[in-house]
């Protein structure tokens, strides 16, 4: 074996370690984000519907109903100002529900405060998210009421599932012993991709935007590929066209250098371009 080729395949087998861990970490952190932002927004939510049931339950005597005109009345409410997601609580004990779950060995004392708190759980195969509050109401008040939103977040990890198993297959299809004869070419293809024909496509399509230069030059670095590019090379591999192999396993060297190359370094050119914000 040549020199150039044992390079080859060294580099070609660092990428694909590289790919693997930094695939994952990926995966992981977009999952997290992912579920932070579905708690962020379920939160704002709640706060707003608490509110809006606050004013309603101040002006209402519910003390003085029978236990029937309570229940039908806060069901009402909870129609209401709400979706189908909520469960509402008096005195910690259930008093009307419009989700498909039932309240049932949850520790509720997380959720005494007047602020939204998050917790999740798995129930039943599935990956619940409960954010809930105390309702604000007035000291006059007899009784406490306390507001549960209830979500099934299963999607969430089971894109995640799916993200893994789709890299897996897709790694199945690689040969490392077939990368060393694609390097040379995907390596130049990546370079006139990153550095020539990515940032004249921006700059001509944004030719008559707003947008100054360091942001187009942004935009140019910021075309890194993933899995897409990778997927639609198998489409010749099955119906097996000429050079399909070759095809597939250039394309899959150009995206593992795109993403390492242009998706680690995608803060520090926004420093050096003066578009980094630390929020």
């Amino acid at each position: 074996m040549r020199l150039w080729q044992k390079i080859s395949l060294l580099t070609a087998a660092i990428l694909l370690i590289s790919m693997v861990v930094y695939g994952g970490i990926t995966v992981y952190e977009t999952s997290n984000y992912n579920i932070r932002q579905t708690s962020s927004a379920a939160s704002r939510q709640v706060r707003a519907t608490a509110y809006a049931l606050g004013q309603s339950l101040e002006n209402a005597a519910t003390e003085e109903m029978s236990d029937t005109a309570r229940k039908a009345y806060l069901q009402f409410l909870l129609r209401r100002y709400s979706s189908r997601d909520y469960m509402l609580l008096q005195d910690w004990k259930l008093a009307a529900n419009t989700t498909n779950f039932e309240l049932t060995g949850n520790r509720l004392e997380q959720f005494d405060s007047y602020e939204p708190v998050a917790a999740f759980q798995q129930k039943t195969g599935r990956h619940l998210m409960i954010v809930g509050q105390k309702i604000p109401l007035s000291d006059s008040k007899n009784t406490s009421y306390q507001l549960l939103l209830v979500r099934d977040i299963s999607e969430i990890y089971n894109n995640v599932l799916t993200q893994i198993g789709m890299f897996l297959i897709l790694g199945l299809l690689v040969n490392p012993h077939e990368l060393p004869g694609v390097f040379p070419i995907s390596f130049l293809c990546s370079v006139a991709l990153i550095f020539i024909a990515r940032p004249l496509a921006v700059f001509l399509c944004l030719l008559q935007s707003e947008y100054t230069t360091r942001d187009k030059l942004f935009i140019s670095w910021a075309g890194f590929k993933g899995a897409v590019p990778i997927i639609l090379a198998t489409y010749p591999m099955m119906y097996n066209f000429p050079n399909s192999g070759y095809l597939f396993n250039l394309i899959f060297f150009l995206v593992i250098l795109s993403v390492l190359v242009q998706g680690n370094s995608l803060p520090w050119v926004a420093r050096k371009l003066g578009l980094y914000r630390e929020n």
